[in-house]
């Protein structure tokens, strides 16, 4: 793939081409789909017959956040599960990039974008399936 680049201006669309880049994986390994979110405007959510995977914009552009749930929500407890605090109840910790001094917004979450794309690749084999 092409590398990634990034503009001042960190729009939506850019968010969405990101998640792509960093995520292509869950659609081309693991059979994934993009689904429609047209509410949001920086979230991109990925969905298998069983799993949707939510990679949301927060904090004004200075992190992401990842929500695992089953597609059926009659099955879940929860809406969704952060996949951050369920590394954290397994012990495994990962070193996610933040703001520091004159970085854009949108650098730091394709950052950790990579990260956490990573992350889920290694650690939730089990939900991808």
């Amino acid at each position: 793939m092409p590398p990634l680049r990034l503009k001042v201006t960190f729009t939506p669309s850019d968010f969405r081409a990101a998640c792509l880049w960093h995520f292509d994986y869950l659609i081309r390994d693991f059979g994934f789909k993009e689904e429609s979110v047209p509410e949001q405007k920086f979230l991109v959510s990925f969905v298998s017959l069983t799993t949707r995977i939510v990679v949301e914009g927060i904090n004004y552009g200075f992190a992401i956040d990842i929500r695992l749930s089953d597609v059926d929500p009659t099955k879940m407890q929860y809406k969704s599960y952060a996949f951050g605090d369920l590394l954290s109840l397994k012990g495994i910790k990962i070193t996610l990039p933040y703001h520091e001094g004159e970085t854009l917004s949108g650098e730091v979450q394709v950052r950790q974008m990579k990260v956490y794309a990573l992350a889920l690749r290694e650690y939730a084999s089990v939900v991808l399936l």
